[in-house]
């Protein structure tokens, strides 16, 4: 069994490199994304955001919550189509300075042209929930109401 990634795999590996440094250079990150590709932040209780640039809105306006962004990756597998990631991303929130972490499954969909058409990451909203010390009330005022599938 190989343990090289192949092309898909280490633009993935590259893109999440990227999310989890102090200052991440979100034009670079931009390239790997198809124009028209979506991401879906938390399946399946958010919406999935459509667009590059929105995407790298929203993923800049989360770096406004939290700092010491330190990604771990377990497994990152994957073909020329689809790459599956599981990772633990450790993270310290600027409101409160608490160090929590998340363990995420992800999957990155790729077109033709070696570009992210889709991404999709998988959590516990829960987990976040009780290492943050909040209610369910509280947690969900963090999210955006027009990005909620429910409620």
């Amino acid at each position: 069994m190989s343990t090289t990634p192949n092309i898909q795999q280490q633009i993935v590996l590259d893109i999440l490199a990227l999310l989890h440094t102090k200052q991440p250079d979100f034009d670079k990150f931009a390239k790997a994304f198809d124009q028209n590709t979506y991401y879906q932040v938390h399946v399946p209780a958010i919406k999935p955001l459509h667009g590059r640039d929105n995407i790298v809105a929203e993923l800049s306006r989360q770096f406004g919550d939290y700092e010491d962004c330190d990604c771990e990756i377990i497994a990152c597998t994957g073909d020329e189509k689809y790459v599956f990631t599981e990772r633990r991303d450790h993270v310290t929130m600027k409101k409160n300075g608490k160090r929590i972490f998340s363990s995420v499954c992800a999957v990155f969909e790729f077109n033709d042209q070696q570009k992210i058409i889709a991404w999709r990451e998988y959590w516990d909203i829960r987990d976040i929930q009780y290492q943050l010390g909040m209610t369910e009330a509280q947690m969900l005022d963090l999210l955006p109401r027009d990005a909620l599938t429910k409620g």
